[in-house]
């Protein structure tokens, strides 16, 4: 998974993530709250906060 931003009518890529979790991402779902917390899960992993 790829995190992009855009400033200025230009792309900037912010992270890569996926390496992290075994078997990949199942799941990717912002949190409600907390601005900028992305909360990932995986089949062989439990859930992993990214901020």
């Amino acid at each position: 998974m790829e995190l992009w931003a855009d400033n200025n009518y230009h792309w900037y890529l912010k992270q890569r993530i996926g390496r992290r979790l075994a078997g990949g991402i199942t799941r990717a779902v912002w949190h409600p709250e907390e601005p900028l917390t992305l909360y990932l899960s995986g089949t062989a992993t439990a859930i992993v906060r990214v901020e």
